[in-house]
């Protein structure tokens, strides 16, 4: 088993076709009222959305996941990523 060292670098064109797609996001007909009662809360995953498209910072995000090692590798034919950091002794 072969297991390689990585870094996360998202391609801007990845990340431009995610704003696109969050940008244009049609939401379902009904009440943005009915909580959790039928699915997730039309009103938190409106929030959510907003978040994603106007605050997140991907890039300030991969700078902060990249000050831990990253590893892959194969396992049973699936690819499988971990990261690892050593706890307190």
């Amino acid at each position: 088993m072969e297991i390689e060292r990585f870094t996360i670098g998202v391609p801007d064109a990845v990340l431009n076709d995610l704003q696109t797609r969050l940008a244009t996001t049609r939401w379902p007909e009904g009440p943005d009222d009915s909580g959790w009662e039928a699915g997730t809360d039309p009103r938190y995953l409106k929030g959510l959305v907003d978040y994603w498209r106007d605050s997140f910072d991907w890039r300030r995000q991969e700078i902060t996941l990249n000050r831990l090692p990253h590893f892959k590798t194969e396992v049973d034919g699936s690819n499988s990523t971990s990261s690892t950091r050593a706890g307190p002794e």
